[in-house]
C-alpha cells in the first residue's frame, strides 16, 4: 500500500477552459432569464417564449403635492400615485393619445421689473416638448411649475428654477392641471421671450 496519494493538479489550460465555460453559461442565463424577468428586456426573444413576461412588472410611481398645501412646503402631504396599465400595452412607457399633437409658438414682451406666465392645460402623463429663449440673449428669472385645478395663488409645484437665457426639454405632467413658466424681467431693458412647444395638451399654450 503506498504511503501517500498523488493528486493531479489541473493545468493552466484546463483552468482557463473551465473559466470560459462558466462565464459562457452565466452570460446565457443573464440574456435568456435574468434580463427578461427582472428588467423586461428580451434580446433573444426566448424570454417571451418561456413566459417570463409575466414576472416583470414596472409600474410608474410618482409623488405629487397635495393641492391643499402651499408652495412653501408647510403641511405638505405626499400622494403616491401608481399609473394603471392600459389594455393592450406591454409596457407603460407608451402613453396613447386621444388627440392630435399640437404645436405652438408664442411671444411675450416684459417691461423692466415685469413678470408674466405662459401655461398649458395637461392631463396626467401628457408630455410637452419645449424651447424658449430671450431676445438679445438677456438673462431672465424663470420658474417652471404646475398647479392643480382650482389651486390658490401660492399653491403650485416647482419643477425648474433659475437665471437663464434659454431652455429646452420635455415636461411630463405628474398630475392634471396647468403647467408652464413664470418669467421675471429683473433687468433695466425691455425683453421678448419666444416659446415653442409641441406635444399633447389642451387648447394650446396661453398667457
Amino acid at each position: 500500500m503506498p504511503d501517500h496519494y498523488s493528486i493531479e493538479q489541473p493545468s493552466s489550460r484546463q483552468l482557463f477552459r473551465g473559466t470560459i465555460t462558466t462565464l459562457g453559461i452565466s452570460l446565457l442565463l443573464l440574456i435568456t432569464t435574468v434580463l427578461p424577468a427582472e428588467f423586461g428586456l428580451y434580446p433573444t426573444g426566448l424570454g417571451q417564449k418561456m413566459g417570463l413576461t409575466e414576472l416583470y412588472s414596472a409600474p410608474e410611481v410618482m409623488a405629487v403635492k397635495d393641492p391643499s398645501s402651499s408652495s412653501s412646503g408647510s403641511g405638505i402631504q405626499e400622494q403616491i400615485q401608481t399609473a394603471q396599465p392600459v389594455a393592450g400595452l406591454k409596457h407603460n412607457a407608451v402613453v396613447p393619445a386621444r388627440q392630435v399633437m399640437q404645436k405652438d409658438t408664442l411671444s411675450l414682451t416684459l417691461q423692466p421689473g415685469q413678470g408674466a406666465e405662459i401655461k398649458a392645460l395637461m392631463d396626467q402623463r401628457q408630455s410637452l416638448i419645449f424651447h424658449w429663449q430671450t431676445s438679445d440673449a438677456m438673462v431672465v428669472y424663470v420658474d417652471m411649475h404646475g398647479e392643480f385645478p382650482g389651486a390658490g395663488k401660492d399653491e403650485f409645484t416647482s419643477y425648474w428654477e433659475g437665471q437663464m437665457k434659454e431652455a429646452s426639454g420635455t415636461l411630463t405632467a405628474p398630475f392634471k392641471g396647468t403647467h408652464g413658466w413664470y418669467w421675471q424681467n429683473n433687468s433695466a431693458q425691455v425683453m421678448t421671450i419666444t416659446v415653442n412647444t409641441s406635444g399633447f395638451y389642451q387648447g394650446g399654450v396661453m398667457p
